[in-house]
């Protein structure tokens, strides 16, 4: 028996339920789960969740029912459905344009290559170093927003230094996934601020540079809550590497350290950020996380 008479019932309906979820604060993605959940207690009905087929014109139960509502979030939404399982994304200069990359989401042993055909792949390579198999990936699909053109544009010198950044970016991120750390989800919340800032179009340069000491002094202070050592409420990194040298932890170079130093007056337009500034105070937040991380195995090797 149908639930709904007629098409605009349904609808009617289902903006109601989306307007609860939102009122739940429900991202997105995740409103379609939610939403069968909703439905099923106020129809008194069990729902399937799943629905390989297409949705019947008028037939409001049953399989048909469960395809309407996947279809009216689908139509409604498009993309934004879609969850990103991506660790983290980072800024790749290239011909000293900035390009986004994203960090994917793999499990176990990945290896990086560098393809510009963007042929199909074997989804396994022998690690020449333990023997164990993983996941081969092509950096040319992770590059957001580049063109074919671009990417056939670049040197072999080009793609190796892609690759050797690529990597040690992967490595260092995983890493900091690996271990329980105070602050981390809030470094990389920062992390991803210093990124959407570099590639704004609203000249927002100073806003990342200071993304990027917020993202080192949170990881910093992390390692230090961490052991139970106190620490000043200020964004002096100096000053938190020398808490690190006197506990015996892992630290920073001093010239990596002053290109992520600012002052809190980078908020508020007092200094001149330029976005070569951003992306070497960014770059260098990165390569702080791996010396603070380097005691920790790597997860993927490079095609050498």
């Amino acid at each position: 028996m149908n639930h709904f008479k007629t098409k605009s019932e349904f609808e009617s309906f289902m903006r109601e339920i989306d307007t609860i979820l939102k009122a739940k604060n429900i991202p997105i993605p995740n409103r379609p789960l939610y939403a069968f959940r909703e439905i099923a207690v106020r129809l008194h009905i069990n729902l399937p969740i799943t629905s390989t087929g297409q949705p019947i014109p008028s037939v409001y139960h049953g399989v048909s029912l469960s395809a309407h509502i996947h279809k009216w979030f689908e139509d409604l939404y498009g993309d934004r459905l879609k969850i990103d399982f991506s660790p983290a994304y980072v800024v790749l200069s290239i011909d000293n344009d900035p390009y986004r990359l994203k960090i994917p989401r793999v499990y176990g042993k990945c290896k990086f290559v560098f393809d510009k055909t963007f042929k199909k792949r074997a989804n396994i390579f022998v690690n020449t170093t333990d023997n164990k198999k993983g996941l081969e990936i092509n950096l040319c699909e992770l590059i957001q927003d580049i063109t074919k053109k671009k990417i056939n544009s670049l040197s072999v010198d080009d793609q190796k230094k892609i690759m050797i950044f690529s990597a040690n970016t992967f490595n260092t991120i995983y890493k900091l996934e690996k271990i329980e750390l105070p602050f981390k989800n809030e470094a990389l919340k920062d992390l991803g601020s210093a990124v959407k800032f570099i590639l704004s179009y609203r000249d927002s340069f100073d806003q990342s540079k200071w993304f990027s000491l917020q993202f080192t002094e949170k990881v910093m202070k992390g390692m230090l809550k961490k052991r139970g050592i106190d620490f000043k409420k200020n964004h002096n990194l100096s000053e938190l590497n020398r808490k690190l040298i006197n506990n015996n932890l892992n630290i920073i170079p001093d010239v990596i350290i002053s290109k992520i130093q600012c002052s809190a007056g980078v908020r508020y337009g007092e200094i001149d950020v330029t976005q070569k500034e951003a992306v070497e105070a960014h770059h260098a937040s990165l390569f702080a996380l791996k010396c603070l991380l380097k005691d920790i195995p790597d997860h993927v090797d490079l095609n050498r």
